[in-house]
């Protein structure tokens, strides 16, 4: 067998691929491979590290020979490496037994196979939930993502995104809500955040992306691509309750302006020590914020109250970088109460989506 293809629109599809395949060696090779598929004269690439997959149609292929259907499962690390650093124009394959395969680029390579057999299958095939434009979808999770707890290895489905039309992330300590105008969800779903990483390959504008509801897995379809994740079947905590309770307290408002909370935020994070916490005394229209215990990491900076008090709060660091970091606007408005009820920054858009970031003051030991 011997076929020939596009070197770049291989390459193309190949750094795909790559997306959801281990970024380390594992035991289980083919894992850290790519799956031609080759029915009736086209092409289908195929990678998953197990819990997402990825599957992009590459079109018709160059052969002398008619390909009705072939199976062949190559080392990703190996076939990247050959098709990045070549300057031809064509990479040509031809088989040569035992499962090996002679790669021609700028040079010739020859290349072990895993069997088919041992490639972790995915389906694709489901019911259409929505069509969200990809801009939008990839707004949403970036919004989240941060406030998904990378660290839960005993409760997974605290380290992916709650999606039932409205996009939430916990870390128990701290949610991120954002809250869409897309309502024909039927049930909720559970998928690790790490599937951004992915849809981030593609460019925006008009592009529509197809949710599908595959069994025991979330499909996202992008053009001729189809990237797949894995479910959490877990209990998400009752985000709607959390919101309800937030909307009612009778919360003081303080606007800070966005670029100099975090230009001193930047400045003092050196300061951070092993509490990991940033220190906000907040007294009418001033604000001095701490980091550390030393008095050298402290700062002032001025901003605008809804009415004159004095409060105290301890607010993770990193959770407050993370909130600034996604926050459109100029303006930043902290919605607090005292020194126990949680933080809420919130946004409004001119669509009627909102966003809210919800933090819990730390209880200092």
């Amino acid at each position: 067998m011997k076929f020939v293809l596009n070197r770049v629109k291989l390459l193309e599809g190949l750094k795909l691929v790559s997306k959801v395949t281990p970024k380390t060696r594992t035991f289980v090779g083919s894992v850290n491979s790519v799956y031609f598929q080759i029915g009736k004269g086209q092409l289908f690439l195929w990678g998953t590290d197990g819990i997402r997959g990825l599957v992009t149609r590459y079109g018709v292929i160059e052969s002398k020979e008619s390909l009705q259907k072939a199976d062949i499962v190559f080392p990703i690390d190996k076939l990247l490496h050959t098709v990045t650093y070549s300057t031809t124009e064509k990479v040509s394959f031809e088989e040569s037994g035992d499962r090996r395969w002679k790669i021609k680029a700028n040079s010739t390579s020859t290349v072990g196979t895993y069997s088919v057999d041992h490639f972790p299958k995915f389906e694709t095939k489901g019911e259409t939930l929505e069509m969200i434009n990809i801009d939008n979808l990839k707004r949403y999770l970036k919004k989240v993502a941060p406030t998904a707890d990378e660290e839960s290895s005993d409760k997974p489905h605290l380290s992916g995104v709650l999606i039932d039309g409205n996009f939430v992330t916990t870390d128990i300590q701290r949610m991120s809500y954002y809250k869409t105008n897309y309502d024909t969800f039927k049930k909720s779903f559970i998928i690790p955040a790490g599937v951004l990483e992915v849809l981030n390959s593609f460019s925006g504008g008009s592009l529509d992306v197809e949710v599908r509801s595959v069994v025991n897995s979330l499909v996202f379809c992008v053009g001729d691509t189809l990237i797949s994740t894995r479910l959490y079947e877990a209990s998400f905590p009752n985000y709607k309750t959390v919101i309800e309770r937030v909307q009612n307290f009778k919360y003081k408002m303080v606007m800070v302006d966005k670029k100099n909370f975090l230009e001193v935020m930047n400045r003092l994070k050196i300061f951070r020590d092993a509490n990991n916490f940033v220190c906000l005394k907040i007294e009418n229209d001033k604000m001095t914020i701490q980091v550390g215990t030393d008095d050298v990491g402290v700062e002032e900076i001025v901003v605008k109250s809804s009415e004159s008090f004095s409060l105290t709060l301890d607010l993770n660091i990193d959770a407050v970088f993370d909130f600034l970091n996604v926050i459109d606007g100029e303006k930043v408005i902290l919605k607090v109460l005292d020194d126990k009820t949680p933080v809420v920054v919130q946004e409004k858009y001119s669509n009627g989506e909102e966003f809210y970031s919800i933090l819990s003051p730390l209880i200092r030991r």
